[in-house]
Parts: structure tokens; C-alpha cells; sequence
């Protein structure tokens, strides 16, 4: 679902992009050893935004350009050049990602996986889970010093801010609705599930809010083997057949058990709010 943008934000954002778009204009005629930066352009940032905090952070990238200086260039310790802008956008974005990721990493990893409802003995961090020490290994990445990190690095860099930033845009009502009216759909239809107890684990599960649904999925084993089955479904080369037995054993596991999912996480949700009042 597209974040809907008021009417003063979104005269805020267009001034700002005029604005921005009038100093490249003014640049594009000047010599300079690096190239200036793309022109703004305000359909493509309403389409990634989804929230006020990214729409936000949208608007005062832009306005930072339009400061005198902005676009002076420095050189970091490995002789690399960037303007001063854009510098201090990969400074900013490092230290908001990390933050998060540091977060995910804490959440994530003292988390006790379970298995249909029943809890594991150990912690993600404890079992060395695979997602675990793959977030540990993109927070370390991103942790790389910005005045001394040579040409290659730093490209490596800011592809790693970009596929970061999207994985957090992502907004959990879409994944939400991808994986009931996507992943565990299309999976049932593929390997001849059947479809009265599809249906009725879809209406069970569309009672967990997005919150509680990414809680559960991040927790029970079950719900990532759908979508990891999923995944292989639709290799080229899969054949149903050889995964079909295997898949509808998990989604057999899922309809046992979804009433004993769906309760514990609504229920967990709602034991947070009562401490909080």
C-alpha cells in the first residue's frame, strides 16, 4: 500500500525538488572532476517512500544540496573524491542503518525459534543461525571508515546502502499480503493442497495485525519453510513432484497448529500493550 502524502508535504517536497533540480541546472555547465548528481524527479521518490520519516529524509537530502558549498568536492585518505553532499548522505545513511541493524541483530538473534508452536532451546545467535550471521555480516560491511575506503569499497558501499535501505522501505503490510495471497496460495495450487483448509488457515491468519504476522514468521520455523518451498517452486528445472510430499507435510503441520500460532502472537501482542498502560 503506497503512503499517501498530504497536500502541505507534498508542496514542501516539490519546492524542494525544484530547487534542487535549478542548482544541477546551474552546475551542469561548470568543469568538475566528478559528475554532478541526477536531476530529482517527484514521482519516483512518492513511489519509494513509505512512510512520513522516509519522505522526510527525502526532503532534506534534497534541501542539503541547495546549501552554499554543498557541492565542493574533498578527498578522503585513500585519494578518493566525493562533493560534500554526497559525503555527508552516506555518513547519515551508515549511521541510520547500522543503528537498525544493530536492533534486528539484538531482536533477531535472542529470539527463540520455534517449531509449530513448539520453542526451540536455543537463540538464533546460540544456533548460528544462517540470517543472523548474514545481518551481522551486512552491519560489519557497512561499518566501513568513509575516509579511508578506496574507490572499489566505497562503490561496493553504497550498493550495500541502496539494497539495505530498499529491504527496510519494504512496507509489512505488502509482505503480509504477498505471503497470504501469494507464497501460501500459489504453493497450495502448485502441489494440490487442499484448498477449504488454505482457506481457512488464510482467514486465521489474517486476524495476526502485519506486526504480529512478521513476529511469527521471523519465529516459526513453519511459516519460512512455506516460503522458502516457494522459492524452489519456481526454479527453473523444478519439478513439482519432487518437492510436493515435503510441502504438503509443512502445510499440514501449519493447519494443526494455526490456531495454537495465531493465538500465541495476538496474545503476546497484547500482554506488550497491558505493561505499557
Amino acid at each position: 500500500m503506497a503512503y499517501k502524502i498530504s497536500k502541505d508535504s507534498e508542496a514542501e517536497l516539490r519546492r524542494a525538488v525544484s530547487n534542487f533540480n535549478s542548482k544541477i541546472k546551474r552546475l551542469e555547465n561548470v568543469d568538475r572532476e566528478i559528475d554532478i548528481p541526477e536531476k530529482a524527479n517527484i514521482t519516483a521518490i512518492k513511489e519509494r517512500v513509505t512512510n512520513k520519516w522516509d519522505l522526510n529524509r527525502e526532503i532534506d537530502k534534497l534541501e542539503r544540496f541547495t546549501q552554499r558549498n554543498a557541492e565542493d568536492l574533498i578527498q578522503n585518505k585513500a585519494g578518493v573524491v566525493l562533493s560534500r553532499w554526497e559525503y555527508e548522505n552516506l555518513q547519515r545513511e551508515q549511521k541510520r542503518l547500522n543503528a537498525r541493524l544493530l536492533r534486528e541483530i539484538e531482536s533477531y538473534g535472542s529470539t527463540y525459534p520455534s517449531e509449530f508452536g513448539k520453542k526451540s532451546k536455543f537463540t538464533y545467535a546460540q544456533m548460528g543461525d544462517e540470517r543472523f550471521t548474514n545481518l551481522q555480516d551486512r552491519q560489519s560491511a557497512l561499518s566501513k571508515n568513509l575516509n579511508k575506503i578506496n574507490k572499489d569499497d566505497l562503490d561496493s558501499l553504497k550498493t550495500l546502502i541502496n539494497k539495505t535501505s530498499a529491504i527496510y522501505r519494504r512496507d509489512k503490510s505488502t509482505f503480509y499480503e504477498s505471503y497470504l495471497d501469494g507464497t501460501l496460495l500459489n504453493l497450495s495450487y502448485l502441489t494440490g493442497y487442499d484448498q477449504e483448509k488454505i482457506k481457512e488457515m488464510r482467514e486465521k491468519l489474517s486476524q495476526l495485525t502485519p506486526n504480529q504476522f512478521i513476529k511469527a514468521f521471523n519465529t516459526e520455523g513453519g511459516l519460512k519453510d512455506i516460503q522458502d518451498k516457494y522459492i524452489i517452486s519456481k526454479e527453473k528445472g523444478v519439478n513439482i513432484e519432487d518437492i510436493q510430499d515435503d510441502v504438503n507435510i509443512i502445510l499440514d503441520e501449519l493447519y494443526n497448529n494455526i490456531d495454537k500460532i495465531v493465538y500465541t502472537y495476538k496474545w503476546e501482542s497484547l500482554q506488550l500493550i497491558l505493561k505499557l498502560m
